[in-house]
């Protein structure tokens, strides 16, 4: 591990040049941009991120004094290090500018004296990657100002929170995930000031996001949600490939959804077990497979999820 991760330091960091427009109007402008752990939804071998050469900005700039245009800013630069840079125009370049990352064509930005309004749309309806979650869902923020040469750049932050779930052994078509007491997903207003760690998150939404796609058991899949607290608890349901409920997971508890952080809640049940038999003492759950010893294991690794089987009959047929 020490040579190889040596060499690692002595070699150049490499980037990736990539052509883009250059016409238009205003100011050509690249902004050297950053991604937080939770930006990108494309994750390396070792856990890092990075951009990828499709990635856009929303960068807005000031056009009067209550105005901002939303421009789009593509990579001309991809390196090694997850890093990127964006290339766009922008009508003016002073003053700090809000970036918001990915790119939304209706995203807008509104200064009313003190206070500043960025909104945007976290979806409702999010597509399902396996150990990871929509990029199009995990909006993250940042803020960027031009140096005395005409160079900017922006660290961006996650401005949802994510909730991270683990899938039992099976196909599914869909994961519903609803807040009562608050809203989790929709239209978002973000007041921003001058440093990243100002930015709030206001709602005006729906109080349930939908995970769609093939949904692989033995998987673990996350949603982006808007922070904030579901003070009459969550209600997590899986559905199989016929759209019917294949389980469900509810805490009255209050939950609170952290900006930038994981809500990790484990793995989700299933209302009957895929292995054959009725679980009695004349038809016992038979574990036929090593798929099926796992599917039990999953079973009784959460109290919740191994409730159902109390006082149920299991025969192994053959040798795992």
């Amino acid at each position: 591990i020490f040579f190889p991760y040596m060499a690692a330091l002595m070699l150049p960091l490499a980037c990736t040049h990539i052509e883009g427009p250059e016409d238009g109007d205003g100011t050509l402008l690249v902004i050297s941009a950053n991604p937080s752990p939770v930006t990108r939804t494309v994750l390396n071998e070792d856990n890092s991120v990075s951009f990828l050469e499709t990635d856009a900005l929303s960068v807005f700039s000031q056009i009067d004094e209550e105005n901002f245009n939303n421009n789009k800013f593509t990579v001309s630069r991809l390196c090694d290090d997850g890093t990127a840079d964006f290339q766009g125009r922008v009508a003016s370049t002073e003053g700090m500018m809000p970036v918001m990352y990915p790119y939304q064509e209706n995203a807008t930005f509104v200064k009313y004296g003190q206070t500043n309004k960025l909104n945007f749309t976290v979806p409702v309806e999010q597509n399902a990657y396996p150990g990871t979650f929509d990029p199009e869902a995990a909006i993250s923020l940042g803020m960027a100002s031009v140096d005395g040469d005409g160079n900017a750049s922006t660290s961006l932050s996650n401005a949802c929170a994510l909730v991270k779930f683990a899938v039992p052994l099976g196909n599914y078509s869909k994961v519903t995930l609803s807040a009562a007491g608050c809203e989790i997903c929709g239209q978002c207003s973000a007041g921003v000031s001058s440093t990243v760690g100002d930015i709030a998150i206001a709602m005006e939404g729906k109080e349930t996001v939908t995970l769609n796609g093939d949904i692989e058991g033995g998987n673990t899949y996350l949603l982006a949600v808007v922070p904030g607290e579901a003070t009459g608890g969550i209600t997590v349901r899986l559905f199989d490939k016929d759209g019917n409920l294949a389980g469900e997971k509810t805490t009255t508890k209050s939950v609170t959804f952290t900006r930038s952080n994981i809500l990790n809640i484990g793995l989700l049940p299933t209302t009957s077990p895929t292995w054959s038999g009725s679980g009695t003492k004349s038809d016992p759950y038979l574990i036929e497979s090593s798929a099926h010893l796992k599917l039990l294991a999953q079973a009784f690794s959460l109290r919740e999820t191994a409730t159902p089987y109390a006082g149920k009959h299991f025969r192994q047929t053959t040798d795992i």
